[in-house]
């Protein structure tokens, strides 16, 4: 989990910047970083690390690539 708590993950103000790949869950809105490798996998769901939750990156609720 992250160090200040699963809520510094979900909250608005938190910026997501830098040249990182950023996954939000559709079932918990947890935020998390997503290797471009992945993301290129067409058959490879994300897993969120913050509910478990499996599920393909175009059904991510939002994808920030860099």
């Amino acid at each position: 989990t992250h160090p200040n708590g699963p809520s510094e993950m979900t909250d608005s103000p938190f910026e997501k910047t830098g040249n990182a790949n950023w996954a939000q869950c559709p079932a918990c809105d947890h935020w998390f970083h997503v290797a471009t490798s992945l993301l290129r996998m067409e058959t490879v769901d994300l897993i969120c690390p913050g509910c478990a939750k499996p599920f393909a990156p175009k059904d991510a609720k939002a994808l920030i690539q860099n």
